[in-house]
């Protein structure tokens, strides 16, 4: 006997059991949550300012200098996922549809 980690009452809410694809679970809707956002861009956010004040404590200055750049990549990775700006909106990504022939 093996374990068994279908639980269809414990999926989060975006998400359905497909019982023809033998308890497959699909996401119902592609759209993305609040608290998902907050999570990864408010991790990215700290993320950032833990990097910036590594940055702050570097006595060599072109790293200091990369360490700074880094930082800032991370917080604007981190703003862009919060307000859902380009390329995680999902108005401007394309989806393509593969049939089956």
């Amino acid at each position: 006997m093996g374990l068994r980690f279908h639980q269809p009452d414990r999926i989060h809410k975006n998400m359905s059991v497909n019982a023809e694809a033998g308890g497959e679970i699909m996401a119902r809707d592609s759209s993305d949550c609040l608290g998902c956002r907050l999570v990864g861009g408010g991790g990215l956010m700290g993320a950032s300012f833990y990097v910036a004040y590594q940055a702050s404590r570097n006595t060599n200055i072109r790293g200091r200098l990369f360490t700074y750049l880094f930082a800032g990549a991370l917080g604007g990775v981190g703003i862009t996922r919060l307000f859902r700006l380009p390329p995680f909106d999902k108005k401007h990504q394309k989806i393509t549809e593969v049939s089956n022939q």
